[in-house]
């Protein structure tokens, strides 16, 4: 049975139909945005600092551009499919449901990885910032999730107004860094500039393109995008033009070697 044939919960029914068209295209492109630079992006900066060395800032730019076609793709392909369900209605609609249904359980459980690493993350960073020991870093990593559990429970309007207001927050302090970045640059920090030769370019690239992944969110609310045959083309490309733009600046430079 096609996937658009099973039926939602009443309830559930309910709550899409209130929130159906409440994403526009701002809300959308804050999807995307709060996707891209959430923990992951942030964890993988040692890495490719690690790999790339001084051609870091280069990771950003090309993992922005693999991703940016990417997120076309996607955009395209939920467009003809006409409702939300991500790879797995793309692929049920080519005729590759088994196929879709194992790359749907592989989605499931690295989204549960990833919850599990940002919790386990804002707990360490809360902890150390009030000196305290695991047991205050275990309950910050268990209350952030059930925060965020019960702002989605409420519905997309209330999950679009936070994703709106945590993606300016962010936007803001990264452009912070990234100003003060610029003010303090200088060249002679990046010589020689392929310190770490040009294959850590590819591979910073691709982890960079890992943590860039945010962008398929918006596959699986299709349903509740405001003109969404419109709206989806447009919004992950107004996500991907930020965090290359605000992580390729000099802060990402690696200071020279002693």
């Amino acid at each position: 049975m096609p996937m658009a044939e099973f039926p939602y919960h009443p309830r559930t029914l309910r709550q899409r139909v209130r929130a159906r068209g409440r994403l526009g295209l701002r809300d959308a492109s804050a999807m995307a945005i709060g996707g891209m630079i959430g923990g992951g992006i942030f964890s993988v900066l040692g890495v490719t600092v690690a790999l790339a060395g001084h051609l870091a800032f280069g990771c950003f730019i090309l993992g922005g551009l693999v991703a940016l076609v990417t997120a076309r793709s996607y955009a395209i392909l939920s467009v003809r499919a006409g409702r939300s369900g991500g790879p797995f209605a793309y692929l049920s609609d080519s005729g590759s449901t088994e196929l879709g249904a194992m790359t749907a359980w592989l989605l499931i459980l690295r989204y549960v990885v990833a919850l599990a690493v940002y919790a386990f993350t804002f707990g360490r960073y809360f902890a150390n910032v009030f000196g305290a020991g695991d047991l205050v870093a275990r309950v910050a990593s268990v209350g952030v999730l059930v925060l965020f559990l019960a702002i989605n429970l409420r519905g997309v309007g209330a999950s679009a107004l936070t994703e709106d207001a945590v993606v300016f927050i962010k936007l803001v302090e990264l452009g912070s860094i990234a100003a003060v970045g610029l003010w303090h640059f200088s060249a002679n920090r990046l010589e020689p500039l392929a310190d770490r030769g040009v294959g850590g370019l590819v591979f910073g690239a691709a982890s960079i393109f890992v943590a860039y992944e945010g962008f398929e969110l918006l596959a699986y609310d299709y349903d509740d995008i405001d003109h969404p045959r419109r709206t989806l083309p447009r919004s992950p490309r107004s996500g991907l033009c930020w965090p290359p733009a605000r992580r390729s600046t000099p802060p990402c430079s690696p200071p020279p070697a002693r």
